[in-house]
């Protein structure tokens, strides 16, 4: 995958893996896998969404940050600022549906 201009003008892309929003990308899946298998395997519920949290917070530094330069530089409500403000609507709606969920159990 590379930019159509790099390729033509015979420029050299470099490694993905040398990409930081790769590596947290990749980093944040791994995360998210870890937690979702421990659900299964047996680890505790405080450890599992820690993990979710940490997944959430690095697969979303890059997004988050190019939201908020939108928005303050540019003065512009952007596709990344609408995501970013769902994710953290979806995560607090999950977590008071699961304290509900405790409650009533």
């Amino acid at each position: 995958m590379a930019c159509l201009s790099c390729a033509q003008q015979g420029v050299q892309m470099p490694s993905p893996w040398r990409n930081p929003q790769v590596v947290t990308s990749v980093t944040s899946g791994l995360l998210l896998l870890v937690g979702f298998i421990g659900g299964y395997v047996g680890i505790p519920l405080p450890l599992q969404t820690f993990l979710y949290l940490v997944a959430v917070v690095t697969g979303g530094y890059y997004f988050g940050r190019e939201a908020l330069e939108n928005l303050v530089q540019e003065r512009e409500i952007g596709i990344e600022l609408l995501m970013a403000t769902a994710t953290i609507i979806a995560g607090l709606m999950i977590t008071n549906a699961l304290r509900l969920r405790r409650v009533s159990l």
